[in-house]
């Protein structure tokens, strides 16, 4: 027969494993609580090194000077285009189709490179000017 000691005992015995078994999953829940804040801090720092290019250089086609300005001082003023470039606009296209094997990258799905005759135009520019490439 059982005794009251032993029922006491058996009853404390029983809450101090329904007390562990609470405690460990209350820390299991804060584990994963945890896990999961730090795959959303992951996926946060993924998120922010996404950004490849700001939405203005996007824009470059439609108000960037290689695009715009060239074509314009090409078909108006070519002495103001050799001037800008310190080549004349024939020798700039002989230029480009002459550097376009070395220099051309292919399209990627993360964005689409940088032309040939810009990167050319750049550099003429930096070397006629002599500015920082910040200020090109």
């Amino acid at each position: 027969m059982l005794n009251s000691q032993d029922i006491i005992s058996a009853e404390k015995n029983r809450s101090d494993y329904v007390l562990t078994a609470a405690l460990l999953l209350l820390e299991d829940e804060e584990e994963k609580e945890k896990e999961k804040e730090l795959e959303e801090l992951k996926d946060l720092h993924r998120r922010q090194r996404t950004l490849w290019s700001r939405e203005w250089l996007l824009r470059r086609h439609d108000f960037g000077e290689y695009d715009k300005l060239l074509e314009e001082l090409h078909s108006e003023d070519p002495e103001g285009y050799k001037n800008y470039l310190r080549v004349t606009p024939d020798l700039f296209h002989e230029m480009v189709e002459r550097l376009t094997p070395y220099l051309k990258k292919k399209k990627t799905f993360m964005r689409d490179p940088l032309e040939v005759g810009l990167k050319l135009a750049i550099t003429l520019r930096f070397l006629a000017t002599g500015n920082s490439y910040q200020s090109l």
